[in-house]
């Protein structure tokens, strides 16, 4: 399968979108892969593939940076940079940058906001990172210091580091948000399950 159209991906949303209210809304299951599963086998009124690899949909993502390529990680080499709001804090930093590599510990702080690095992108200026613009940090020891946070002594299961941390709600997580502080994992507070 060739990468998904805008419309194919579209439609692709609405039909687990539809399965999510039908088959997870009736209580049948609580697993989105099993309510797609079901929707296709029984009310879809097309073939869907029920999954789908990532290059075939990473044009599409819905974030300001989508259609940009990210810069490089300039301490591993091997990983993209992402780019996300920083918590406030008096320092004025408005976006953290870290590497997507869980093994590296790239992590910056930066005074420039999400819609003046989409500027960036868009001049083509942001392919390698200003040093002038970021201030180095680390994700072991910075990450998640200035938000209101409780430490899970549980291992992360994307990256088996025991940095998890359990926000509170806030109205982008109206029940909290379970963290990792070396990766970007993130799952629902009523998903993610303790073992």
């Amino acid at each position: 399968m060739n990468k998904l159209t805008e419309k194919e991906f579209q439609d692709r949303l609405y039909a687990v979108a539809r399965a999510r209210k039908i088959f997870i809304g009736s209580g049948l299951t609580k697993n989105i892969g099993d309510a797609f599963a079901l929707y296709q086998g029984i009310l879809a009124g097309q073939e869907r593939p029920l999954t789908i690899r990532t290059d075939q949909g990473e044009a599409l993502y819905r974030s300001s940076f989508g259609k940009y390529e990210r810069p490089g990680c300039p301490l591993c080499g091997t990983g993209k940079i992402k780019f996300r709001l920083a918590p406030e804090g008096p320092e004025g930093y408005k976006t953290e940058l870290l590497c997507e590599n869980p093994q590296c510990d790239g992590f910056w702080y930066s005074t420039s906001n999400l819609p003046m690095w989409v500027e960036m992108f868009k001049e083509g200026k942001a392919g390698q990172i200003d040093p002038s613009l970021i201030i180095p940090g680390s994700k072991k020891t910075d990450r998640k210091i200035k938000t209101r946070s409780v430490s899970i002594d549980i291992p992360c299961p994307r990256c088996g580091e025991a940095q998890l941390y359990e926000l509170e709600k806030c109205c982008g997580a109206p029940e909290g948000l379970i963290e990792c502080g070396v990766c970007d994992f993130q799952e629902l507070p009523s998903i993610f399950k303790r073992s």
